[in-house]
C-alpha cells in the first residue's frame, strides 16, 4: 500500500500519453464543446431574425432543431471513429486534423436532409393531409442556415484541442530526457573515471563536446586498451597535443565542437588544416580520425584526415582502420 503513490506517479506520465487516454479526452471536450455550442445557438436571436408568424416561426424553430440534432448525430460519428484511431493506436493528432472536414459535410448532411424533410411534409399537405404552405419550406431552411454559424464556430475551434495531444504527452517525453541525459552522463563519468586509472600516458586525443558520442569512443578505444584524453574545445586540444606528441598516436575528432574560452570557435576541420605546417601529414607521428555528423563542411581539413567517419559511425569501420595501420594487433583467429 506504502507503494501506491510513487507508483502512480510513475505509471502516471505513460497512462496520459497513452494513445487511448489521449483519444478519450479528445472524445470527451470535443462532444461536450459541440452540445454547448449548438445549444447555445438554438437559444441565441442575435445573427438570424426569427419570423414574426406563429407558423414561421415553428417551421424555423424545427428546422434548426432538426439540423442541429442531425448534425450532432453525424459529429458523435466522427468521435466514434476517433475513439477507433486511438484505441488501435494510431495518430489522433492526424486525425484531428481532418476533423473540420468531417465538419462541413455533417453540416451538409444535415441542412440537406431537414431541407428534404421540410418537403416531404409540404408534399404530404399538398396531397390532402393538411394545408401545404412552400414558404414554410424556406422557413425551415432558413432555421437550418441559422444554425451553420454555431457550425463554423466548432469547425473553428476544433483544430485548438490539437495540442491537447501533445501536451498530454509532455511529461513522458520530459521524464525520458531526463533520464537519458543522466544515464548519459553517468556512463560518460564512468568511461572517464576508467580511462584516467589506467597507468599509462593517453595516446589518443578525443576532441568532442558530445558527451554522449565521447562515450562511446572511449568505451571502444577502452576495449581495445588505449587510454583516452577527453576535451571539448580545439584550443584544449591545441594545448594538450603541444605537451605529448611523442605519446598520441591517434587524434579523433569531431568537426563541429565547443567555443574554447578565447571565444575561437575554430572547427575541426579548420584545426587539421592549420596542423599541416607544423605537423605535415607524411611526417607527423599521429593519425587523425574524423567522426561527425557534418563531414561535407571539412573543408580542406579533409586532406588531412587519415579515416573519416559519418555518424552514426560503424565500430569495425575503426577497428579495420587500426589494424590496417598496425596501431592494433589483430587478434589470432582461434579454431573452429
Amino acid at each position: 500500500m506504502n507503494n501506491s503513490p510513487k507508483k502512480f506517479i510513475k505509471n502516471f506520465p505513460n497512462w496520459l500519453a497513452h494513445p487511448k487516454t489521449r483519444a478519450y479526452s479528445h472524445a470527451f471536450v470535443l462532444v461536450v464543446g459541440a452540445g454547448i455550442f449548438l445549444i447555445g445557438g438554438l437559444n441565441l436571436e442575435l445573427l438570424t431574425e426569427i419570423p414574426k408568424a406563429a407558423d414561421k416561426a415553428q417551421h424555423f424553430r424545427g428546422g434548426q432543431i432538426i439540423t442541429a440534432v442531425l448534425f450532432y448525430l453525424t459529429y458523435l460519428g466522427i468521435i466514434a471513429r476517433l475513439l477507433i484511431v486511438g484505441k488501435n493506436k494510431g495518430s489522433v493528432t492526424r486525425f484531428v486534423l481532418w476533423i473540420p472536414t468531417f465538419i462541413v459535410v455533417a453540416m451538409i448532411v444535415a441542412v440537406t436532409a431537414t431541407l428534404i424533410l421540410a418537403s416531404i411534409k409540404e408534399y404530404f399537405d399538398f396531397s390532402g393531409i393538411g394545408n401545404p404552405e412552400w414558404l414554410d419550406i424556406w422557413a425551415s431552411f432558413d432555421g437550418a442556415l441559422s444554425i451553420i454559424p454555431v457550425i463554423a464556430l466548432i469547425m473553428a475551434v476544433t483544430p485548438i484541442f490539437i495540442p491537447l495531444d501533445t501536451i498530454m504527452q509532455l511529461p513522458k517525453l520530459m521524464l525520458t530526457d531526463v533520464k537519458t541525459g543522466i544515464k548519459g552522463l553517468d556512463t560518460y563519468a564512468e568511461e572517464q573515471k576508467t580511462h584516467k586509472n589506467i597507468k599509462k600516458p593517453a595516446n589518443v586525443l578525443l576532441v568532442e563536446d558530445d558527451y554522449l558520442c565521447a562515450s562511446v569512443v572511449m568505451n571502444f578505444f577502452r576495449n581495445v586498451n588505449f587510454k583516452c584524453h577527453h576535451v571539448t574545445t580545439i584550443e584544449e586540444a591545441d594545448a594538450f597535443l603541444s605537451v605529448h606528441t611523442q605519446t598520441i598516436k591517434l587524434i579523433v575528432l569531431d568537426n563541429f565542437v565547443a567555443v574554447g574560452r578565447g571565444g575561437k570557435n575554430t572547427t575541426g576541420g579548420e584545426w587539421l588544416d592549420q596542423l599541416k605546417t607544423t605537423f605535415p601529414r607524411n611526417k607527423r607521428p599521429f593519425l587523425v580520425v574524423v567522426i561527425s555528423g557534418h563531414t561535407e563542411f571539412l573543408g580542406e581539413g579533409k586532406n588531412q584526415a587519415d579515416l573519416i567517419l559519418k555518424k552514426p559511425w560503424k565500430p569495425f569501420d575503426l577497428l579495420n582502420f587500426l589494424k590496417d595501420r598496425k596501431i592494433i594487433q589483430a587478434p589470432k583467429s582461434k579454431a573452429a
